[in-house]
């Protein structure tokens, strides 16, 4: 089918769709990044501790990564509107149970529905323009997705910093959950109209593997708590940190072999992973995700500590981030979809943000504004270009029925990337700067004691002479972050030689895909007896007009 909308109201009906998932995608986003700088503020008002603050972020990204797979196999039976839709409503539920808590315990639950429903809102967007456009113009369009999504990511922590300073008389850290509502309503009526399902039968429930997708959610939880909770909350070789990593090990194993013997309707498509350049793809996901939010979080650390600048202030110059992110991902789109490559994307974003990555290594107190600015652009730019790169990397190099997997597979191993990322250099930060405190006549427990559980400001309060010991502990800290990140760079540029440039000229064979529907037409009947259902999803005009409808018609 020719993707080029045959006259005007496709197109807005098209333009209404891709506005509404990039407000999806930038409020999943948003909140991974935007509650750091308020947590402590959190904590004082509701009296929590160090242990419920860590949880705040635990409890969206944990539901958020583990669910994405799962919600997609729920997208193919119960349609796309319908799964989209519960999403943006169970994460404003989630925002509403967070903005009137009272408790730490009331807090946390709202951020585990508001995961629940980031699991639908991060992977959904992208599966959506799977359905609609085919693989040579689905760059220049699904970019738009891609960039508010960093968007983001980027001002969470300006917006959170905002809310914290200067909005305390006014609901102070609660906005960081009022702010979602409005962008809740528009994206849920927007997709309400744009997006209508028109029928499913009891026949296609029976096509879900709930055995599969209850034994992959629930290891993937355990597994990612022990990650989390490793270096942080527990040493890495307490019982409480090993015994989640290994039930969640051994949950993953039993949940590949129950796919591959047992299941008859399959929710994890494993022949997406079974080819080298795929595995290729994902690890480079991966990596990225680690390597762009720990250095959000740690680049943070170093401004807010070793610079002394306030959480506003820090917001303002991440802001540089963007700066370049934005057009580089937007240009890099238009080329892909231009020429059909995308491997010279990947090279040139590996290397850039490789290099970037390695500036920050040389930060420490003495280093000028203008420095780190500049290594922030380099970074915005190597990361910009590689968040279309990589997802049209792994949508070409698999079959075009498995595309819609392929980029959930993307984000979600790009969300796994983004928990891990605060593990990896929280982990490395530590242990450099108890052995750096150690190493410059610290007391061993005192050493741990600083670097595990006081906080910078009161750290560098223990007297002249130690301060700035203390703070020369940081700064080498950090240093061992960014020289890990900047390994883990190296390691994605590795990941390239692994990736073919695939054709992108391949035909659009969604199972959801786009028709015209006319006056006189009518959906066909399902087949009686031959175990066939019909699900179909229909784009209205904003106008209503039947001829100017767009059918998303699905045969299960």
């Amino acid at each position: 089918m020719d993707s080029k909308a045959p006259g005007g109201h496709l197109g807005r009906h098209r333009l209404v769709v891709i506005i509404s998932l990039s407000i999806v995608s930038f409020l999943s986003a948003f909140d991974s990044t935007v509650f750091p700088p308020v947590l402590p503020t959190i904590a004082k008002d509701l009296h929590g501790n160090a242990t419920d603050t860590f949880w705040v972020g635990t409890a969206y990204l944990l539901p958020c990564a583990a669910l994405q797979p799962f919600l997609c196999a729920l997208s193919d039976v119960y349609g796309r509107r319908f799964i989209l839709l519960s999403s943006i409503t169970l994460f404003a539920i989630g925002s509403v149970v967070g903005a009137v808590a009272q408790n730490m315990a009331t807090i946390l639950a709202g951020r585990t529905i508001q995961g629940i429903g980031g699991g639908g809102l991060i992977p959904l967007p992208m599966i959506v323009m799977t359905d609609i456009f085919p693989l040579r113009e689905r760059p220049k369009y699904t970019a738009y997705i891609q960039l508010f999504s960093a968007i983001g990511i980027i001002i969470g922590p300006v917006m959170g910093g905002l809310f914290t300073q200067h909005a305390a008389n006014h609901g102070g850290w609660r906005w960081v959950f009022y702010v979602n509502f409005p962008f809740c309503l528009i994206a849920f009526l927007a997709l309400f109209f744009a997006l209508r399902k028109m029928k499913v039968t009891r026949e296609s429930y029976r096509h879900i593997d709930w055995l599969g997708s209850f034994f992959f959610t629930s290891s993937m939880v355990c597994f990612l708590m022990g990650l989390s909770w490793g270096g942080t909350l527990y040493k890495w070789d307490s019982y409480r940190t090993l015994l989640p990593l290994l039930l969640g090990a051994v949950g993953i194993v039993c949940t590949i072999i129950w796919e591959c013997f047992g299941a008859r309707w399959p929710f994890l498509p494993l022949s997406v992973l079974k080819s080298r350049a795929s595995i290729a793809v994902y690890l480079s996901s991966l990596v990225q995700g680690i390597s762009m939010f720990g250095i959000l979080y740690y680049i943070t650390f170093y401004l807010e500590v070793v610079q002394k600048l306030s959480p506003t202030k820090t917001g303002t110059e991440i802001l540089a981030l963007s700066a370049t992110m934005v057009p580089s991902g937007l240009i890099t789109a238009m080329l892909i979809s231009k020429f059909g490559k995308y491997k010279w994307a990947q090279w040139k974003g590996w290397v850039v943000a490789a290099l970037a990555t390695g500036l920050l290594c040389l930060l420490d107190e003495k280093t000028k504004k203008g420095f780190w600015i500049g290594a922030m652009v380099l970074l915005g730019l190597g990361h910009g270009i590689l968040f279309n790169s990589i997802l049209f990397a792994a949508q070409a190099v698999v079959p075009a029925k498995n595309v819609a997997y392929a980029a959930t597979l993307y984000t979600f191993f790009r969300t796994m990337g983004y928990a891990v990322g605060v593990v990896v250099g929280g982990t490395t930060l530590e242990n450099v700067l108890a052995d750096y405190l150690k190493d410059h006549g610290f007391p061993a427990e005192q050493a741990q004691d600083i670097s595990s559980h006081i906080g910078p400001s009161e750290g560098l309060a223990v007297g002249t002479a130690q301060a700035e010991v203390i703070m020369e502990a940081y700064v080498h800290g950090l240093r061992g972050v960014f020289v890990a990140l900047t390994c883990l760079a190296g390691l994605g540029l590795v990941t390239t030689f692994f990736v073919p440039q695939a054709n992108m000229d391949q035909p659009l064979e969604s199972e959801h895909h786009l028709e015209l529907l006319r006056l006189d037409s009518n959906p066909p009947s399902p087949s009686i007896g031959d175990g066939r259902s019909e699900s179909t999803v229909t784009l209205h005009s904003i106008q209503g007009k039947a001829e100017n409808a767009v059918e998303l018609h699905r045969v299960v």
